[in-house]
């Protein structure tokens, strides 16, 4: 249960985006689209690859009590 909060929190994105304005305290996904405009494609690919690694590293490691906990 705790994983589908994190993975829930994770790809939040609009309550972030009109909150905080601060850049050091948005999250991954907020940043992102502020840097999209600027930054040259490749950039963007691997910071958008490096966002999307954790969650599936963590699905990948936890795929059985996933599974299992939703059955």
């Amino acid at each position: 249960m705790s994983l589908l909060a994190i993975t829930h929190a994770w790809k939040d994105f609009i309550w972030p985006l009109v909150v905080l304005t601060e850049p050091s305290r948005q999250p991954i996904s907020v940043a992102l689209v502020n840097l999209a405009p600027q930054a040259p494609q490749d950039v963007l690919i691997a910071t958008m690859l490096m966002a999307l690694l954790p969650p599936v590293v963590l699905f990948l490691f936890f795929q059985k009590q996933i599974v299992a906990g939703l059955g």
